[in-house]
């Protein structure tokens, strides 16, 4: 039973999947794929045929075989009929829940409160688990269910690892917008573990140089490792702990500045794949947190503009936003443009004919801003061919 199966042999879903024991047992992400792939095509199949369906390595797959053998997850033998306790949900019940899923933070997918423990964590889990575990996938007929409720279980297993751990759970907690729960924890215990006596927390000491000094010497090991959020941490202690030492203050505001940088460019990041998967209005939610973190980066100013203009309806907003982005490139066509069509759709046409024919006069054969300037001519009481007010000139 030690050695790893040969390519050829047949694995199946052993009958202790089907009475829900598994649920119990914490599984890793690998494993996990290889019970929804075996679940996928009827609970059993050989091992060439897995390594095909889950893309896994040869050496990652045989480890992971042995590893589920061993638990008495699954089997070697025939190919076995699914359990007739499997059952299925209405499809249009499951792309529901499955389009409100992707809308929600792992909290809300595991319908939890952000202080939970990992005690709720775990039940929350396997309350869900319950009525959304591979077992389903073994009877669904319907294709495209099958692929939605195999998504919404890996949405389920990636909410538990990633709350059910410590560290993974903290970096987490740094991505959900205006939640900063994880790191205010944190500051607490470091700083109760600094005071705090037998009877609990004490009072905060006035000064302790000597223990501010440990934790600006830890901060700066982290700032070198490019590890800045535990450098900001260290900071903060360190300027709790003597606040008058203009290194430890310093620091801290410029670790502070190099964490909101780091965090901008990655919820910018997001913001672009929720715009390639045609939600806006997240990708909008995403970009504003990206500027109100690093407000010097004239990109994410236009963008949160161009996406506004395309899909908001604030259109104000998307205005100051690309009057900002252009204070600090006053030439770029792209800006230019976008500003213009917020100028039209505001009605100011004096002010977007301007822009136009500033966009002309940098770009001559720009065909966006011809084909604008001659679509204004045509409209009524058309400002198109005014002579230019006075008026911002980019």
């Amino acid at each position: 039973m030690n050695q790893p199966p040969a390519d050829d042999a047949v694995l199946t879903l052993d009958e202790v999947f089907q009475d829900e024991e598994i649920l119990r047992l914490v599984l890793s992400a690998e494993e996990w794929e290889v019970i929804i792939a075996l679940a996928e095509v009827g609970g059993a199949s050989s091992v060439d045929d897995l390594r095909k369906l889950t893309r896994m390595e040869s050496g990652v797959i045989q480890e992971v075989i042995k590893s589920l053998l061993a638990r008495g997850i699954v089997g070697r033998g025939d190919k076995e009929e699914p359990s007739a306790a499997a059952k299925s949900a209405p499809d249009a019940e499951v792309a529901q829940y499955l389009e409100f899923l992707r809308d929600m933070n792992y909290y809300q997918v595991l319908q939890l409160n952000p202080e939970a423990d990992p005690g709720d964590v775990r039940h929350g889990y396997f309350r869900l688990m319950r009525e959304y575990h591979p077992d389903r996938f073994m009877k669904e007929k319907n294709p495209e269910t099958r692929e939605q409720l195999k998504e919404i279980f890996r949405v389920l297993t990636r909410a538990y690892e990633t709350l059910s751990d410590p560290r993974r759970r903290r970096e987490y907690d740094l991505t959900i917008p205006g939640f900063t729960g994880a790191l205010e924890r944190e500051d607490d215990l470091a700083l109760e573990a600094i005071w705090s006596g037998e009877a609990g927390p004490g009072p905060l000491p006035e000064r302790n140089p000597e223990l501010a000094r440990s934790f600006f010497e830890n901060a700066l090991d982290d700032y070198e490792r490019q590890n800045y959020e535990a450098a900001e941490l260290n900071f903060k202690l360190a300027v709790a702990l003597d606040p008058e030492v203009d290194d430890y203050r310093a620091g801290l505001a410029k670790t502070r500045r190099l964490v909101a940088r780091r965090q901008a460019k990655e919820d910018a990041v997001k913001a672009l794949f929720f715009e390639e998967e045609g939600k806006p209005s997240l990708a909008i939610r995403w970009l504003k947190r990206a500027v109100d973190l690093d407000p010097e980066v004239p990109e994410y100013r236009f963008d949160l503009a161009r996406l506004i203009e395309a899909h908001g309806a604030d259109l104000h907003l998307a205005r100051m936003q690309i009057l900002l982005a252009l204070d600090r490139h006053p030439g770029r066509v792209d800006y230019l443009i976008l500003f213009a069509k917020i100028q039209e759709r505001l009605s100011e046409l004096t002010d977007a004919v301007r822009t136009y024919r500033r966009v002309i006069s940098l770009d001559p054969a720009n065909p966006i801003a011809k084909a604008a300037l001659e679509k204004l001519k045509e409209r009524p009481s058309s400002p198109a061919l005014a002579r230019p007010g006075k008026g911002k000139d980019f």
